[in-house]
């Protein structure tokens, strides 16, 4: 059983690490982005994601040690594709509805 246990805090951890590395990646390579308004713009919602991912991942970090300490030990493959989908997709939604939004408003103060 800890064994399980252990799996699931490591890839929730390895998927937390991976979008702090890919903040890093982009932060450094983006920052010079700043001429081209398009690059920009794509650096930015990189960005965005990616932090919104990292604290999703800590989020769902957190409720399984919620899980833990009640002594719920059953790791099951479902609750990992379940906190896969929610903190991959949670900051998908808000990423996406930022652009909508920032987006429909550049339309609407030119017209």
């Amino acid at each position: 059983m800890d064994d399980d246990l252990t799996i699931v805090r490591n890839n929730l951890h390895m998927n937390m690490l991976l979008c702090l590395i890919i903040v890093q990646i982009l932060y450094l390579f983006g920052i010079d982005q700043i001429k081209h308004k398009f690059g920009c713009q794509i650096i930015s919602i990189l960005l965005d994601y990616f932090l919104l991912a990292t604290f999703s991942w800590m989020f769902v970090d957190s409720i399984e040690l919620l899980i833990a300490l009640k002594h719920v030990f059953k790791i099951d493959r479902i609750r990992l594709i379940a906190y896969s989908i929610y903190s991959y997709g949670f900051p998908l939604l808000i990423v996406f509805l930022s652009i909508v939004l920032s987006t429909k408003n550049k339309h609407s103060s030119t017209t």
